[in-house]
């Protein structure tokens, strides 16, 4: 009686070793290091049938998404265990262990209460690989696509800074060609009809406001902020063409009362801090 007690027991322990030498060699896999999905689970399914109680007469079969993994030697019967597996709480795919031939009835039609555990517990590691797997892609591909956008940006950057080189050796390129014109072919005609001419106040004037051409006077005395007419900006260059409010008055067409007014609101406009300031010595430094 002992002996067949003793016996008894010696294979339930045989059985227990042989489930969780499943379960040791299932978590092995698992943890190899760049193992994909697909290895995982075609190697765990062909790690089952030495688990169960008739290794013999078992087969198995997986079934995730639109695949499909199982032994040599698989064959749907009537005797047959199965369970879902499950990632994110959504069932991704089913675990079925079949006997090819007929056993006994124990637990669960002829299958033990231990191999029940047993398959739902592969089934929970393989839900936590498949979660597991699927946050490893999703990485992957943001730092892909991260990546991405880095080279993108990089490339896009260099090639404003190639944009805005141009535009700046464009810009150069028509300054010297403006101040080239003035200095070679303007200026000199201007002294020609000086010479000829004798009308050398106003010859001194297109002279004097084609050099400021060339300066950077007219984009100051312009911006936005100071707020000068148009009339305005035309009155300051003139005197700081060192032409008097009468010599104004006479070129404008406009009265000696009318070019004081504006010279006055020029200096409010301008804020020229003391009324003992020459506004032309002002402009002139401006």
């Amino acid at each position: 009686m002992k002996n067949k007690d003793n016996a008894k027991l010696l294979n339930k322990l045989h059985e227990r070793i042989k489930e969780l030498n499943c379960l040791f060699k299932l978590s092995k896999i698992v943890e190899q290091p760049n193992i994909s999905l697909e290895k995982i689970l075609k190697s765990t399914i062909n790690l089952l049938p030495a688990s169960w109680q008739y290794p013999h007469i078992t087969c198995a079969r997986m079934l995730y998404k639109d695949k499909e993994f199982k032994t040599r030697n698989f064959k749907i019967t009537k005797w047959k265990l199965s369970t879902s597996i499950k990632a994110f709480g959504k069932k991704e795919g089913l675990i079925e262990i079949y006997y090819t031939k007929k056993k006994s009835k124990c637990y669960e039609g002829p299958f033990l209460k231990e191999e029940r555990a047993l398959i739902n517990a592969v089934a929970k590691q393989l839900s936590k690989s498949i979660e597991r797997k699927n946050i490893e892609n999703t990485l992957k591909k943001s730092r892909t696509e991260l990546w991405k956008q880095k080279i993108s940006l990089e490339r896009k950057n260099i090639a404003l800074r190639e944009v805005l080189e141009q535009i700046e050796i464009e810009k150069n390129s028509i300054k010297n060609e403006i101040t080239s014109n003035v200095y070679e072919i303007l200026l000199p005609i201007l002294q020609k009809l000086k010479i000829k001419k004798g009308k050398s106040k106003y010859m001194d004037l297109l002279e004097y406001h084609l050099k400021e051409t060339i300066s950077s006077f007219g984009s100051k005395i312009s911006d936005r902020h100071i707020k000068l007419t148009p009339r305005e900006i035309e009155i300051c260059s003139m005197i700081k063409g060192n032409l008097t409010s009468k010599e104004i008055a006479g070129l404008l067409n406009l009265s000696y009362q009318t070019i004081e007014k504006h010279r006055k609101n020029i200096r409010k406009k301008l804020k020229v801090p003391d009324k003992k300031i020459k506004l032309t010595a002002f402009l002139h430094h401006f």
